[in-house]
């Protein structure tokens, strides 16, 4: 991701995400088939929570011929994993959701990398602790 792709996300509140997002519905298909708006397309779908992707996935459905006859829509269409969404919605959900839990993972494990050695030591066993507790 550029820079200031990771910024808007950051720093956008959930409601301006979700309202931005809600704006681009009617127009979603349009900006899939594009070269510069497929690009502006997947900062939305990362920035968007799994109901905003739903809503999202059932617009592009709508357009499915559309977007696998386009070289833009087809790496979209991948990259959603819509024809998962197509086949079922609650395994999709299951897969983003998965999705989701392993880039937070990555994430702290990036950000752990900072720390000194004893403070990972630390974490360690306050995780683990967690775990025998529950």
């Amino acid at each position: 991701k550029q820079w200031y792709q990771r910024r808007v996300a950051i720093t956008a509140g959930g409601n301006v995400k979700h309202r931005f997002i809600s704006t681009t519905l009617p127009v979603v298909d349009k900006l899939v088939t594009n070269p510069q708006g497929s690009h502006v397309f997947e900062s939305l779908w990362d920035a968007a929570d799994l109901e905003l992707k739903s809503r999202l996935a059932q617009g592009l459905l709508m357009k499915e011929q559309v977007l696998k006859d386009n070289t833009y829509g087809a790496i979209i269409w991948k990259k959603c994993n819509l024809k998962s969404f197509k086949m079922g919605q609650k395994g999709w959900e299951a897969s983003e959701k998965r999705k989701k839990r392993d880039l937070q993972e990555f994430r702290e494990l990036i950000n752990d990398e900072n720390d000194s050695v004893s403070n990972l030591v630390v974490k360690k066993r306050k995780v683990k602790k967690l775990k025998a507790a529950s």
